[in-house]
């Protein structure tokens, strides 16, 4: 345990769905008859504390989120953790066993929910040694995303556009500029989060998806080769959005466009504001008995690493009110018929939220590193 960081609890966000006391045991046979189960060699049932019925507001810690720093040499990974709770960001050493800096936001009443690293190539002016900076984005509460520089525990620019709380943010694999985030305003936006050492802000939205219905995007990930988007919403439904080439061609422009920007000292740019691309999903996958219950916590889609594999394009979802995680092929899936390549059995997670799940892909090779969750209530 590391200690450090410390703030007033916060209100929860409030799920638009109830859990249930009970599985339907249907549902469970139904999908153990034809798929293989995995049962997780993971016993740890930690859960808040039982003096949460001692409420003191003052030790209160609410840590939503928590991500290592990356690296390019991945013989040499970083030590460094960012946490997130409250309006502060801790920095946390885990070789030292300490925090080593920490970001407080000057609005007290922000509550950050989600943070997300990436490492962008610096300017041509910055030394041979250190050619990449590690940024990250942060949001939450006020909808508005904070882009910071961890070696100087700043921000140095805000992405604006949302009009609710932003609940998951994430990076592009195969574009590091490009930022994925979800908000309670039913939308999810892609930003490119411009150049890091640029004075001027060449930050703009690419593309706005929306999300039709009254449910919310509360998890997404966006396949390697930028031809699928996958979301998950706040009433368990599974939503499947396909990109098109064209698109993609134009957003890279646009990105290009804004690195070379950066040179010019003239005003004779293109000044011209650019409109996002709106994109409508293609398809839903409602929730129900073949699909999930409740809020969809986490979503991923497989082959990230880039290798090819048979696996690659499958996502892996969880619901908070399913003891199961699912890996699941959207090409041969149905509306009515989930085609279910892998459930991994969780039964110690029924009274849990805010599951997250940690894939490596390697090697040619994936592995779940077991279930991270948020601990909404720590004492010190």
């Amino acid at each position: 345990m590391i200690e450090g960081h410390s703030h007033l609890g916060h209100n929860r966000i409030k799920r638009s769905s109830k859990r249930k006391q009970t599985k339907p045991k249907n549902k469970k046979n139904k999908r153990q008859s034809r798929r293989k189960v995995v049962t997780s060699d993971n016993d740890d049932n930690s859960s808040s504390s039982s003096d949460d019925d001692d409420d003191n507001d003052s030790q209160d810690l609410d840590i939503w989120a928590c991500e290592f720093e990356p690296s390019i040499n991945s013989n040499n990974p970083s030590t460094l953790v960012a946490l997130c709770g409250g309006s502060s960001i801790l920095f946390l050493d885990t070789q030292q066993g300490r925090h080593v800096k920490k970001y407080t936001h000057p609005e007290p009443l922000e509550c950050f929910y989600t943070l997300a690293w990436t490492l962008l190539q610096q300017s041509d002016n910055v030394s041979e040694d250190d050619p990449y900076a590690a940024i990250l984005a942060v949001a939450g509460k006020f909808g508005s995303i904070k882009l910071l520089e961890p070696t100087q525990a700043h921000c140095y620019r805000y992405l604006f556009g949302h009009q609710q709380p932003v609940l998951k943010l994430n990076f592009a694999t195969k574009e590091p500029r490009w930022l994925l985030s979800s908000s309670m305003d039913m939308s999810v936006r892609l930003w490119d989060i411009g150049t890091p050492a640029n004075e001027i802000d060449d930050s703009c939205c690419l593309a706005h998806f929306t999300v039709p219905g009254t449910s919310y995007p509360t998890s997404m990930s966006l396949s390697y080769d930028l031809s699928l988007l996958a979301v998950g919403t706040s009433k368990a439904d599974l939503l499947q959005y396909g990109i098109q080439p064209t698109d993609v061609s134009e957003w890279r422009r646009i990105t290009r466009q804004s690195k070379s920007y950066k040179n010019n000292d003239d005003d004779d740019g293109d000044d011209e504001q650019y409109n996002p691309t709106i994109i409508k999903p293609k398809t839903k996958f409602p929730h129900g008995q073949e699909w999930h219950d409740g809020y969809v916590e986490d979503i991923y889609i497989l082959g990230q690493d880039g290798d090819e594999n048979e696996l690659n394009n499958h996502i892996v979802s969880r619901g908070s009110n399913d003891m199961e995680v699912l890996m699941w092929n959207p090409k041969t899936s149905t509306k009515t018929d989930a085609d279910i390549y892998l459930s991994l059995d969780w039964p110690e997670s029924d009274d849990c939220t805010g599951l997250r799940f940690c894939i490596v892909e390697k090697d040619g090779r994936k592995r779940i590193n077991g279930l991270l969750y948020i601990i909404t209530h720590l004492y010190y």
